[in-house]
């Protein structure tokens, strides 16, 4: 299993080996680090989305960038929601359920990725 040194804040406290199995997706932010997402934590970790897909590609794991700034564990969607073009990690939904966004251009392609049984909404009302 690989691990990932995450810290938790981005002063570089409270440093960690996190199971990489465990990431549902990678989100740059504005002070140049990236978030790095699990379903109910946030951790830190320093580079560029570029690096860490360029990094994942070399792995079997699953990770593809679905917008801009977001790096995604692709075996950890669980709903999209097809209208506003949002990958959801929980189903059903529930108000702490995490999500990311995918951009327009790149929605078709994932699509394609995904399981076809893989639950679809319009909205989500939470």
């Amino acid at each position: 299993m690989l691990n990932l040194t995450v810290t938790e804040d981005e002063q570089g406290a409270g440093m960690q080996q996190l199971p990489v199995d465990e990431i549902l997706f990678l989100q740059s932010n504005a002070n140049d680090f990236i978030d790095v997402h699990t379903k109910n934590k946030q951790y830190y970790v320093v580079g560029s989305l570029k690096f860490w897909e360029s990094a994942f590609e070399q792995t079997d794991l699953n990770f593809l960038r679905l917008d801009r700034g977001v790096l995604t564990n692709m075996d950890k969607i669980r709903c999209l929601n097809t209208s506003l073009k949002v990958a959801y990690f929980d189903y059903p939904l529930k108000r702490d359920t995490k999500y990311c966004t995918i951009s327009y251009g790149r929605y078709r392609t994932i699509l394609k990725k995904l399981p076809p049984e893989l639950p679809k909404i319009e909205t989500a009302l939470l």
